[in-house]
């Protein structure tokens, strides 16, 4: 006979198992759209301004929404918080396609929509934060979420890789018919995931203060979620000031057109991809401190290499940097997110640093949009965004004097030199890993013996999910 504590532990199994094919059906959904929204507001005759603008819409609808979806945790279940706003994201994208046919103010039809979609992602963030911080153990957080990264990453990339050929064979209009379509895939599997009880304190309610007085008091009780949420403000600040203009700096300035786009973007999350497992493994052997200075140095130059850009060589070595280490630093920022959080707090915690890392992110893009009109006035073409970059770039850098102020809440008794584990990090170990990969391209034997298993796992897959079926009948 199981005991409660085992009938639990299959729930919560069964529950991320569920949680990464809501994920699958989400990431394939999501890339299919949110990477044209810029190339579409283009086709649209958007300017940079506005395209600046549409940034800072969805930036501050994610983020205003980030309280008010707080509080609502404690209104209804997380779970059907979760059921109507995901809803509502994909189906609004019905009304973008319909923008097309509209004979004005497209561009701003555009943006209210999009503002709104954002708003809804961002009122499930906190309820989906603190239900998976529930379900998954610390100490497998690097493990799971490197394996659920990957698996949704590879929905996305092909998601992504298709969407190159139905923009040119069939418009935006099928594309987002179809994203529609996909992502309502997740709430089938959404609704076998398992929802514990929300872990509450006597008398706690979720709050966000104003007074310069509660902040200070704040700050002293947490430090470090504070110095955490600081740097992440920073960085998000100096990212909103580069990103929003890179598919611009390629498409109007490089010329490179949307099927090279396709491929830039494709190859960027595929690096993406391809690293979750990577930077989960030695996210649970060393801790998420070391790979986030790591990672959180790396990404200080990703904006530099733009402002030096000129060919396709270029942007594909900066996209394959970009992906391989924010992969990483996106990983651990979120593990150390749900470290940093204490369980019965977390779902008011993660609110409050999303709405001030969102606030950054609107202040970034408004910035560089002033900035992008007012050296318009004094630069020529290409050098007004480049000069962007670079001062993205040097943002980046002074927030490094952060990091030190950062420490683990969860610390690994395996440790290294951290001079020594980044070199091992960035170089030699991906470095065996292309060799190794490399290596067995060209093994013509070893890859006819992988391609004879396939048809073996394909039934032992579908073998083990029919016993387990057939287990939970008896």
């Amino acid at each position: 006979m199981q005991t409660k504590q085992n009938l639990l532990e299959k729930k919560i199994e069964k529950s991320l198992d569920a949680s990464i094919k809501e994920g699958t059906f989400a990431s394939a959904s999501s890339h299919l759209v949110w990477d044209y929204v810029t190339p579409y507001a283009i086709s649209l005759g958007a300017t940079n301004k506005e395209i600046g603008l549409l940034s800072v819409l969805q930036s501050l609808g994610n983020a205003l929404a980030q309280i008010p979806g707080a509080r609502m945790v404690g209104i209804m279940s997380r779970k059907t918080l979760w059921y109507i706003t995901y809803i509502m994201s994909r189906v609004l994208w019905i009304p973008i396609f319909l923008i097309a046919f509209i004979p004005m103010y497209q561009v701003f039809a555009l943006m209210i929509l999009v503002f709104i979609i954002t708003f809804m992602n961002g009122m499930r963030n906190p309820a989906w934060s603190s239900l998976i911080g529930d379900l998954v153990p610390q100490d497998r957080r690097g493990e799971y979420f490197g394996k659920r990264n990957m698996i949704t990453g590879v929905a996305g990339l092909i998601s992504l890789t298709l969407s190159g050929a139905i923009i040119v064979l069939f418009g935006f209009g099928v594309l987002f018919m179809l994203s529609v379509a996909i992502g309502l895939f997740s709430v089938f599997f959404f609704r076998r995931m398992y929802e514990p009880p929300v872990k509450t304190e006597f008398h706690y309610k979720h709050s966000f203060s104003f007074s310069p007085r509660d902040w200070i008091f704040s700050i002293r009780m947490h430090s470090n979620f504070a110095w955490f949420t600081t740097y992440i403000c920073i960085v998000s600040f100096s990212i909103a000031m580069a990103a929003p203009f890179y598919a611009v700096f390629m498409l109007k300035y490089l010329d490179i057109g949307y099927l090279w786009y396709a491929i830039l973007i494709t190859l960027n999350v595929l690096v993406a991809i391809a690293c979750q497992p990577y930077w989960g493994r030695f996210s649970d052997r060393y801790g998420d401190r070391p790979i986030l200075i790591i990672t959180s140095v790396a990404i200080c130059f990703i904006p530099l290499i733009w402002f030096f850009t000129t060919d396709i060589s270029l942007l594909i070595f900066v996209h394959v940097f970009d992906g391989f280490m924010f992969g990483g630093w996106t990983l651990v920022i979120f593990n150390f997110l749900l470290s940093a959080t204490p369980a019965e707090k977390r779902t008011s915690y993660i609110a409050n640093h999303t709405f001030l890392a969102g606030m950054a992110t609107v202040g970034g893009t408004l910035l560089a949009s002033f900035l992008i009109g007012y050296f318009e006035v004094l630069l020529l073409g290409i050098a007004t965004l480049t000069t962007i970059f670079f001062m993205s770039f040097a943002i980046r850098i002074a927030s490094l004097t952060f990091l030190p102020r950062i420490h683990s809440t969860y610390v690994k008794q395996e440790t290294e030199p951290l001079s020594r584990l980044a070199w091992k990090l960035t170089v030699t170990e991906p470095a065996k890993a292309i060799y190794h990969a490399l290596g067995h391209v060209y093994d013509v034997k070893w890859f006819a013996e992988r391609m004879k298993e396939i048809p073996y796992k394909i039934y032992n897959f579908f073998a083990y999910k029919i016993r387990l079926y057939n287990a939970d009948k008896a």
